[in-house]
C-alpha cells in the first residue's frame, strides 16, 4: 500500500473509512431489525400453533360428543322400532280378539233372532 503523506489523502482515507463504517452500521441495524422481525413472526407462529392445538383438541372432543350422541340416536331409534313392532303386534291381537268376540256375538244374536 503506498504511504499516504498528503493531508487530502489521509482526509479521503478518513472519508472512505467512515463511509465504509456507515454502511456496516446501517447494515447492522438491518439485521438487527431483521432479527426484531423474525423473533416477532416466530412468536405470532407459535401463538398461532397453540390456538391450532386448542381448536384441534376442541374439534376432537367435539367429534367424540358427536359420536357419542349418534350412538344414542341409533339405540334409541332401534328401540322405538322394536317398540312399535311390539305395539303393533298387540294392537293386532287385540284386534283379532275383539273381531273374535264381535262374530261370536253377532252368531249368538243371529241365532237368538232365528230361535225367536
Amino acid at each position: 500500500m503506498p504511504e499516504i503523506t498528503s493531508r487530502d489523502q489521509v482526509q479521503a482515507k478518513l472519508q472512505e473509512f467512515d463511509e465504509r463504517l456507515d454502511g456496516a452500521l446501517a447494515a447492522t441495524k438491518i439485521i438487527v431489525r431483521f432479527q426484531e422481525d423474525v423473533a416477532k413472526f416466530v412468536e405470532s407462529i407459535q401463538e398461532t400453533q397453540e390456538v391450532s392445538s386448542e381448536i384441534q383438541w376442541r374439534l376432537q372432543h367435539i367429534q367424540e360428543e358427536w359420536e357419542e350422541l349418534k350412538a344414542g340416536i341409533s339405540e334409541t331409534m332401534e328401540h322405538t322400532e322394536e317398540s312399535q313392532q311390539k305395539l303393533l303386534e298387540r294392537f293386532d291381537q287385540t284386534k283379532a280378539a275383539l273381531e273374535m268376540r264381535f262374530n261370536e256375538a253377532a252368531q249368538k244374536l243371529h241365532q237368538g233372532n232365528k230361535e225367536s
